[in-house]
């Protein structure tokens, strides 16, 4: 929804940006790769051999799998609004220090892993935990609220 939305308001979604970056890709196996775990959860195989497929792509399904897509729907919500909830913004920063390495040249990684110190060092948990305690301090911050970049946020 939010990249046809992109399309609608004239904003380039952030699949344009990858395609752009790999041009061996097709945005249809971006499609396939962003989309394979959601369509095995969404869709149930109309045959025993699809249900079979599908459930050993769910056998190989990880949580982290899922943060490359909250990214990309993070980006494409940040470009259409031109604002996010700080939620979003701390989420943006967490996954930019814990993909440091997938950053281009012009964005410098130690503006993430500064906010987030030894976080590729850190279990699973911990790192979710660091990215929730982020949130909670920043939701408090009355500069960051005050920004016109900011969007308000519920979190109950």
């Amino acid at each position: 929804m939010l990249e046809s939305l992109c399309r609608i308001e004239g904003v380039e979604p952030m699949m344009e940006m990858l395609l752009r970056d790999h041009p061996t890709k097709t945005l249809k196996e971006l499609y396939r790769a962003a989309n394979l775990y959601r369509n095995c959860f969404k869709h149930v195989g109309k045959t025993e051999s699809e249900r079979a497929g599908d459930q050993a792509t769910l056998d190989q399904f990880e949580e982290r799998t899922n943060e490359f897509l909250l990214y990309v729907c993070v980006e494409d919500y940040v470009r259409l609004r031109k604002a996010m909830p700080v939620p979003f913004q701390i989420f943006q920063a967490w996954f930019c220090a814990l993909h440091s390495d997938l950053l281009t040249s012009n964005h410098d990684p130690d503006r993430f892993l500064k906010n987030f110190p030894d976080i590729m060092q850190k279990s699973r948990a911990e790192q979710k935990r660091m990215g929730a305690n982020m949130i909670a301090i920043w939701s408090n911050d009355h500069d960051l609220l005050a920004d016109p970049r900011t969007e308000p946020s519920e979190l109950g």
